[in-house]
């Protein structure tokens, strides 16, 4: 099985992905942990690919954690 682009998760990418977990908004989590929306979707799509699996479903309106 591909495992995506591999390596290990970083602190700041386990640090993004537990709190958009804790308050599914990007627009919110980012201004939290200081970084643009952007910025914050490209890192969790790297930890996504990195991990191999996908992390939120995206309804409209709504992130939900994919655990």
């Amino acid at each position: 099985m591909s495992r995506g682009a591999g390596g290990q998760p970083t602190p700041d990418e386990l640090r993004a992905f537990l709190r958009l977990s804790e308050d599914p908004h990007f627009g919110r989590t980012a201004r939290r942990i200081g970084v643009a929306q952007s910025s914050l979707s490209g890192i969790i799509r790297r930890l996504e690919s990195k991990l191999d699996v996908v992390l939120f479903d995206f309804a409209p309106n709504e992130i939900v954690a994919d655990l």
